[in-house]
C-alpha cells in the first residue's frame, strides 16, 4: 500500500504568524509563538467569529484566526497569499470567499 503523506497547515500558519514579527515554531505538533496577550486575545477574538459565521474547525480554524488578524494588522496582504503553500493557499482564499459572502 502507498504511503501518503499528511499535509498539514503548520507550515502556513507559521508564515502568517512571522509576518507579523514573532517568533513562532512547533512544539509537540501545535504551533507556539511568543506573542503578546494583546495579539493571543486577538487571534481568540477571530476564532469566535469563525467559529460562529464561516463553521472552520480544528487546524483551519486557528490558520484562519492568525490570517485574520495579520489583516487586520495590515501585515499579510490577499497579494501574499500566493507566498503561501497549496494547502494554506486554498484555505486563505476560501476563507475570503466566504467572509465576503456575509459582508454581501
Amino acid at each position: 500500500m502507498a504511503y501518503r503523506k499528511r499535509q498539514t497547515l503548520i507550515p502556513s500558519i507559521l508564515t502568517v504568524l512571522e509576518s507579523m514579527g514573532v517568533k513562532a515554531w512547533v512544539f509537540e505538533g501545535r504551533v507556539a509563538h511568543d506573542g503578546t496577550d494583546g495579539l493571543r486575545q486577538e487571534i481568540a477574538d477571530n476564532i469566535k467569529l469563525l467559529r460562529g459565521k464561516v463553521g472552520l474547525r480544528k487546524s483551519a480554524l486557528f490558520f484562519g484566526a492568525v490570517l485574520l488578524t495579520a489583516m487586520d494588522r495590515g501585515t499579510f496582504t490577499p497579494a501574499d497569499i500566493e507566498s503561501l503553500d497549496d494547502l494554506g493557499r486554498g484555505n486563505a482564499l476560501y476563507l475570503l470567499e466566504k467572509l465576503e459572502e456575509i459582508e454581501a
